[in-house]
């Protein structure tokens, strides 16, 4: 490595001229062969890859792709939200009918009216899940 360095130290400016010529010219060569083949200048020997047919093409299989997954994601989530919706209802009828037994084994008081009132809410959770409201039995059926 020193040896090196004694050789650059002992070179003048002048020397140097020359060589950094060459090596910018070959650079300079490098970058303008690379755009050349990037944008299928050699298209016998490489067909480029900046080319704008083979963007446009990639575009389209792009667009078809995500337009595809996108299409099956609202389809899945559409899906997902009518079970959860389902299985919503379900817990709410399932307690509906609970209160509702409950409330028929109550007389009357403030405690019956309170069931009235939890009842009325779930009722009004299952409308907001179903459309419909649901169809508690009376007491005597219990």
């Amino acid at each position: 490595m020193s040896a090196f360095l004694e050789l650059v130290s002992s070179m003048t400016l002048e020397k140097l001229r020359i060589p950094a010529s060459i090596a910018a010219y070959f650079a300079l060569a490098g970058v303008v062969l690379g755009a050349i083949l990037a944008f299928g200048g050699f298209s016998p020997l490489f067909s480029g890859f900046a080319r704008q047919s083979y963007v446009l093409n990639l575009n389209r299989k792009l667009t078809t792709r995500i337009e595809h997954l996108s299409t099956q994601a609202t389809t899945n989530y559409a899906e997902i939200r009518r079970e959860q919706r389902a299985h919503w209802a379900q817990d709410i009828a399932g307690m509906l009918l609970r209160q509702d037994i409950a409330r028929c084994n109550l007389l009357s008081g403030p405690l019956k009216s309170r069931y009235d009132k939890q009842i009325g809410q779930e009722m009004q959770s299952y409308y907001t899940y179903t459309g419909k409201y649901y169809p508690l039995p009376s007491c005597r059926n219990l």
